[in-house]
């Protein structure tokens, strides 16, 4: 059984589960870094080059082989919940864990982190506006944790809680 994380852009789904991994003696993979090194580009040069829509294909394809993988930990990128075929991938062998908070802890998360195409340019308004379109996709989980005002050990310690794996 794997551990899955989905959550909005900035909410630690990589930070936490990085640590849950660690806690646990288990493999991590970010789905964003895997789509990376398969593409050697960053996220930003991927959307510049071929667009969102090759994006989402290619990022299926990595969640496709990932899922297949039994006992690890899995960090996906905020839109892999928009796709049912991900989802249904992801469920398959493993525990949905949506975290979330709100989206000034989001921004501060955030900062100037430049690897975010889907953000680049957006106000705190037009952030809040999506993250409102993707909550109902969001709520497609096993559990869900607020870590707005949870330190990454303390969101890690929650999930574990949580997850019996």
């Amino acid at each position: 059984m794997n551990i899955v994380f989905t959550g909005f852009m900035g909410v630690g789904k990589t930070t936490v589960g990085r640590q849950v991994a660690k806690k646990l003696g288990l493999e991590f993979y970010d789905t964003d870094s895997e789509i990376e090194n398969f593409c050697n580009m960053t996220i930003p040069e991927i959307f510049e080059k071929f667009g969102e829509k090759k994006f989402r294909e290619i990022e299926t394809q990595i969640v496709e082989k990932i899922s297949q993988k039994d006992g690890v930990v899995i960090s996906c990128g905020g839109g892999v919940v928009k796709s049912e075929t991900n989802m249904n991938l992801l469920k398959k062998n493993g525990k949905i864990v949506n975290l979330y908070a709100d989206v000034d802890k989001i921004l501060k998360n955030i900062g100037t982190d430049v690897n975010r195409p889907l953000l680049k340019g957006k106000d705190k308004q037009e952030i809040i506006d999506i993250m409102a379109e993707r909550e109902k996709f969001y709520q497609n989980c096993d559990i869900r944790i607020d870590v707005t005002n949870l330190s990454k050990e303390d969101a890690a310690q929650a999930v574990i809680n949580k997850v019996k794996i």
